[in-house]
């Protein structure tokens, strides 16, 4: 083959690989790349629903400032013998991190504000147009990966992997507006 022409081959080859990856970037693949907060916003609202014999709500506010904020409850579902009661209350930050990337907090409380655990950081380890994940930083936390995404049909779903290998899955529907 010629050397000018197989120049051009691999400029084109190049050039078609670059606007490929370019189209999956826009067109929401997953990635791991930079993120910004406001990507976010579809998680914006109060979700709940039954997760076996309990019930979870999340209320996440507006990204704003850097971060998205969310107060969780999670309660026993009432019954004739027994009301509600909240089996922790949870607190989760996302927030820009130095990298480029996102960072996930959590730290789960009693009805009393009495740390249940420690904090645990997270990091994001991959986002696309309506989704999530985040994967621990650090060995001694319960969580291994929590992962965030709203379907087409209005669910938003929180699947969280723990350590010892146990899975919790909710999908939730919205409960403001």
């Amino acid at each position: 083959m010629n050397k000018y022409i197989r120049v051009a081959f691999f400029n084109a080859a190049g050039a078609f690989l670059y606007a490929a990856g370019a189209l999956l970037t826009v067109a929401g693949a997953a990635t791991t790349a930079h993120a910004d907060v406001s990507r976010l916003d579809w998680m914006t609202g109060a979700w709940g629903g039954e997760v076996g014999n309990a019930y979870l709500e999340e209320s996440w506010n507006v990204p704003r400032a850097g971060t998205i904020a969310a107060v969780v409850r999670f309660s026993t579902l009432a019954s004739e013998e027994k009301p509600s009661q909240a089996i922790f209350i949870e607190l989760i930050t996302i927030s820009n991190a130095d990298d480029g990337g996102l960072m996930l907090h959590i730290q789960q409380f009693s009805e009393a504000l009495e740390p249940r655990f420690p904090p645990q950081p997270m990091r994001m380890s991959e986002i696309a147009d309506r989704s999530v994940s985040f994967s621990a930083t650090e060995v001694g936390g319960g969580l291994a990966k929590v992962s965030y995404r709203l379907s087409d049909e209005g669910v938003f779903t929180v699947e969280v992997d723990l350590v010892e290998g146990n899975k919790f899955l909710a999908n939730l529907t919205r409960k403001d507006g």
